[in-house]
């Protein structure tokens, strides 16, 4: 009867162990996705802009288009791959589409023709909005244990600028000694090498064990979760906050470089700020989502909408060395916001239809990044104390906060008449 217990005990120890490698294999494997495919699409393809014009001999703004048709593709993509990843299991169409981005990239490095580039960005885009966030989310949050999922899912979404930091300096040497050519097919190959190989080999999503005085079921205010459906007036609302957070976050990222030169700094200064400023996001996700799983709802988003408002409140103080300290300090928690509180959201009251919610604040987010930065561009350029043009972008943040914590508040009301699940 030792003996039998002994093995039973032992059984169980393996099985936890198993669980546990693999969790940590499927959050390997959405930090990956986020490293190479999210950098490559919105960080590395900006360092092919200038070698592409030289090779073609047309200008840069010209070039410089194929980030507009990316944009636009993803809107139009991101509903697509939503209706995949509800009717499939995530392996699938996430195969396809990182074999798309791999011959994508191999085409790029062989195309010699403007229009030809500006068709292969279109469907960068439109690949891209379905092989990063959403599959991550969706992979991290089906496997996660509940008191760790935020924490987890944060994680893997700050591979995107952990990708940044390594890939930029890597491909701009690439492409200094052998060619934008040769540094799209080195990118195909480690896209077609690493993660097509780490998909497949995946483990399938094996439902968690309740571990003891943990309650699944339960948000973190302590309330039952149900399998809302998608409730048109607060979603709308949610979205509405989605399109905010990148018109805002975005904004301020993409605009800091011509800002700072404009505040008189050089440019080893501004190359420096921004380096520390992509290490204060990828810090802030990561403390974000900590804060998701400790605190409650309206509680770690306020917080976080707050530390955006005073980085923005920095920037108009600029260029004092304590407002660019806090800037720096409070910037990336704030602007966290615009990648983890999106699909965590999404996640807390969405479980059915998970993927079609997040698809759609995908197209909000798209759609803020589309607008938000070329506006704050021109505030820059025809306010004359440019400084000032950060306090249009503070009172976004606020209305932003507000209108997370009213989709909140109503989700929750909804929750209250459904019967739990």
């Amino acid at each position: 009867m030792g003996a039998g217990f002994t093995a039973l005990c032992i059984m169980k120890m393996m099985s936890q162990r198993k669980e546990r490698i693999q969790i940590l294999y499927r959050l390997l494997v959405s930090t990956m996705l986020m490293v190479l495919v999210h950098a490559i699409a919105n960080n590395v393809l900006a360092l092919f802009i200038t070698p592409i014009a030289q090779s073609l001999g047309t200008s840069r703004s010209e070039v410089a288009l194929l980030n507009t048709f990316k944009a636009i593709a993803s809107i139009f993509g991101a509903p697509v791959w939503g209706w995949l990843y509800k009717r499939a299991k995530v392996k699938l169409p996430l195969l396809g589409g990182l074999a798309a981005f791999a011959v994508l990239l191999y085409l790029m490095s062989i195309v010699r023709s403007l229009p030809l580039i500006y068709v292969m960005a279109f469907l960068i885009g439109f690949v891209f909005a379905g092989i990063t966030v959403m599959p991550v989310t969706l992979i991290v949050l089906e496997a996660a244990p509940e008191r760790q999922r935020a924490l987890m899912l944060s994680i893997a979404l700050s591979g995107s600028g952990l990708g940044g930091m390594i890939l930029n300096p890597v491909v701009n040497a690439l492409i200094q000694n052998h060619g934008y050519g040769r540094a799209f097919l080195i990118l195909s190959l480690l896209v077609a090498l690493l993660l097509l190989p780490s998909v497949w080999f995946m483990p399938a999503h094996v439902p968690l064990k309740t571990a003891k005085g943990e309650t699944p079921a339960a948000d973190s205010s302590g309330k039952k979760r149900t399998d809302q459906k998608l409730k048109l007036k607060p979603y709308l609302i949610l979205l509405a906050a989605c399109f905010l957070t990148s018109f805002t976050s975005l904004a301020v990222l993409l605009n800091l470089p011509s800002y700072l030169q404009l505040c008189g700094y050089d440019f080893a200064a501004i190359s420096l700020m921004t380096s520390l400023g992509s290490a204060s996001l990828l810090v802030g996700k990561i403390l974000l989502g900590y804060l998701y799983d400790r605190l409650d709802l309206k509680k770690a988003t306020l917080i976080a909408c707050a530390s955006g408002m005073i980085s923005t409140i920095s920037l108009v103080l600029m260029p004092n060395p304590v407002a660019l300290a806090g800037y720096l300090i409070f910037f990336g928690f704030g602007a966290a916001v615009g990648t983890v509180s999106p699909s965590y959201i999404a996640a807390r009251f969405f479980h059915k239809d998970r993927a079609q919610a997040m698809s759609g604040m995908q197209v909000g987010i798209a759609l803020g990044t589309a607008t938000g930065v070329p506006l704050m561009a021109k505030l820059l350029e025809v306010i004359p104390q440019f400084q000032l043009s950060w306090l249009f972008t503070g009172a976004l943040i606020g209305v932003m906060s507000l209108l997370f914590l009213t989709a909140i508040r109503l989700y929750r009301q909804e929750a209250q008449r459904e019967p739990t699940a």
